[in-house]
């Protein structure tokens, strides 16, 4: 007889709020007891338990439950055993897939103690569905009812993010409000400084993966202690990169506003997001104490916004932008460099399409061409300058 059984537990962020309220029956420690009684009443070996704690059942990439599935496909049990069909899950569609087709292409039955599901009972299957559909409209329900609630905080202010963005922690007597982290406030008041003198995105990267200040992701990890993961973000990741001091240098929210509601779920069974339009994000004024001025966000806003001339001559191409040397790139032929005059904190990239061998002809042109690249470079220069200036 097959009675190898293994039993499944979950616990959802729902079942942790009815666990605040008092309500202990969906714990899992109660779980693991009323389906290891089952097991043992019904004659059934104990194999192995999985575990998922504050996990939706909407989606199957639950680490227990991906544990099982493949355990299950490599035959080490008979029998899947739950509290109940919602436990294993809430999605229609993988109720569907694993309950009435993987499971019994693999000889595995399932039961749900309390509902009363049981897979080798045919005629219990149409009120599985029954069982499935209900369930799946319940979360579509709850789905709706907390985007709601969330909305109705969003627009009071309350942060509602599960990390902080970086430069602030959670208040302790109040986790919907920040409070200002001194020291990755100092870095970003640094970056804001250091673009306002004229360096470039890239650049900045450079001298605070330099000055060895860790990024982000890793200050929340080791010096936070946060159980923080970034999918942006490769494991060997150490460097500051442009697009991290690009977010900083647009994030509102250094200046004392809640900015939030970016991005939606493309549907409640789905993880994946669409970001929103900038007219439908929910910003809130003045919730929480600024690490820079208005005045400096401002700046820093219009000075990305001024435009990099790019010249084009004879098949060659210039362009300014944050470095601090001359970069002449001759196609596969070489590289050659050199530095520009003190006082330039700008990089002029050039890059031919044909070798950096020419006859006298092609030199004069070379040389008409860089007249024309100092130019640009002046004439922008100087367009700082007023702007700075002005400012």
């Amino acid at each position: 007889m097959k009675n190898r059984a293994v039993l499944y537990l979950r616990l959802s962020k729902e079942d942790l709020d009815k666990l605040r309220e008092g309500d202990e029956s969906a714990s899992i420690k109660n779980q693991r007891l009323l389906l290891i009684e089952y097991a043992l009443t019904n004659n059934f070996e104990v194999v192995k338990i999985y575990c998922d704690d504050d996990e939706s059942g909407l989606y199957d990439d639950r680490p227990g439950f991906e544990e099982m599935l493949e355990e299950a496909k490599l035959g080490l049990f008979d029998i899947v055993i739950a509290k109940t069909q919602a436990r294993f899950s809430r999605n229609m569609e993988h109720i569907e897939k694993y309950l009435h087709h993987d499971f019994p292409n693999l000889g595995i039955r399932f039961i749900g103690v309390v509902d009363g599901v049981d897979t080798a009972v045919a005629s219990n299957k149409k009120s599985r569905q029954i069982n499935g559909l209900v369930n799946e409209w319940y979360c579509e329900d709850l789905s709706d009812n907390i985007r709601s609630s969330f909305k109705i905080k969003m627009k009071k202010g309350q942060f509602l993010g599960s990390s902080c963005p970086y430069g602030y922690k959670r208040d302790p007597s109040n986790h919907n409000h920040l409070i200002v982290d001194e020291y990755a406030a100092n870095i970003i008041r640094r970056i804001f400084s250091m673009y306002l003198s004229g360096c470039g995105k890239a650049k900045i990267g450079s001298v605070l993966s330099a000055d060895g200040v860790l990024i982000p992701t890793l200050y929340k990890q080791q010096i936070l202690g946060e159980n923080y993961k970034n999918c942006r973000v490769m494991e060997t990741t150490k460097n500051w990169s442009y697009q991290t001091i690009h977010t900083i240098l647009n994030n509102q929210v250094y200046v004392g506003d809640m900015v939030q509601n970016r991005a939606n779920k493309l549907s409640y069974k789905d993880k994946k997001k669409k970001k929103l339009p900038k007219e439908q994000w929910i910003i809130v004024p003045n919730t929480h104490e600024a690490i820079i001025s208005r005045d400096t966000f401002a700046r820093a806003q219009e000075i990305q916004q001024i435009e990099i001339p790019i010249l084009y001559y004879k098949g060659y191409k210039a362009e300014i932008n944050g470095g601090g040397q001359l970069g002449i790139n001759a196609g596969t032929s070489g590289r050659i460099s050199m530095n520009i005059p003190a006082g330039f904190n700008d990089t002029v990239l050039i890059s031919f399409k044909e070798p950096w061998y020419w006859r006298c002809s092609e030199i004069v042109s070379f040389m008409a061409y860089m007249f024309l690249i100092w130019t640009i470079i002046f004439k922008w220069r100087e367009s700082r300058g007023n702007y700075d200036r002005k400012n």
